[in-house]
């Protein structure tokens, strides 16, 4: 499990063809929506492009792809915790960290 804080429009990135990020945060309700883009993993359609929005809630869990799971632990004004289940082998990180390692996002 990883857990980040984010704030709109920050990405995680998921593997290296899997994004996610907060495009509104409304602390008061309690709810983030999140905008997830990417390649499909596993499946009839592995590897198809795709773009997803989930609205989510505090205490809230979202199945993003075989074995990847989003939960919205907390919800702040202008940032949400959240905390990211996926499989060992991929790899979990911000936007920024990976365009450090990588040199792109």
């Amino acid at each position: 499990m990883h857990v980040f804080e984010r704030q709109e429009d920050q990405w995680l990135l998921i593997g290296r063809d899997y994004a996610i990020g907060p495009t509104d945060i409304d602390a008061d309700a309690g709810i983030v929506r999140f905008i997830a883009n990417g390649r499909r993993i596993g499946g009839p359609e592995d590897g198809e492009a795709f773009t997803d929005s989930h609205e989510v809630a505090r205490g809230q869990t979202v199945e993003l792809g075989p074995n990847i799971l989003l939960n919205v632990l907390e919800v702040r004004p202008g940032s949400v915790r959240v905390s990211i289940h996926a499989p060992k082998h991929m790899t979990v990180l911000t936007r920024e960290d990976a365009e450090r390692l990588w040199g792109r996002p």
